[in-house]
């Protein structure tokens, strides 16, 4: 005697269905279909959301390392009122020099920390 799948309800359209293969979600390809739609524009939502923090940090590293104040070192205060989010992931990570450490950059701007006790911070911009 085959094994029968519990009826479901389509979170797409709220159609009962009894699922044929086991794992199924969806009650018709059409669904399925709506559903990965879906998906792909909150991903797009969110990648531009996040393209916007990071352009965000961006111009605010910008700005702060051609103020003559802090050509040498930031606080953290200093950058997070100069409007940077440490949340915001960087876009990559370089080696600036023969130490070991990679320093978190967004676009040409690294952010490298001088001091772990009291955290200051020097802005590093690599011109293209």
């Amino acid at each position: 005697m085959p094994f029968k799948h519990p009826v479901l309800t389509c979170p797409i359209c709220g159609d009962k269905f009894r699922p044929v293969k086991e794992g199924k979600k969806f009650c018709s390809s059409k669904c399925q279909k709506r559903a990965w739609n879906q998906q792909a524009k909150q991903r797009k939502l969110l990648n531009a959301w996040q393209a916007k923090r990071i352009e965000a940090n961006i111009f605010s590293l910008k700005r702060l390392s051609e103020m003559p104040q802090f050509k040498n070192e930031l606080s953290r205060d200093n950058l997070i009122s100069g409007g940077f989010d440490f949340s915001v992931a960087p876009t990559s990570f370089k080696k600036i020099n023969d130490s070991a450490e990679s320093v978190p950059f967004y676009a040409d701007f690294g952010l490298l920390l001088q001091n772990d006790s009291i955290p200051t911070y020097k802005i590093i911009h690599l011109k293209s």
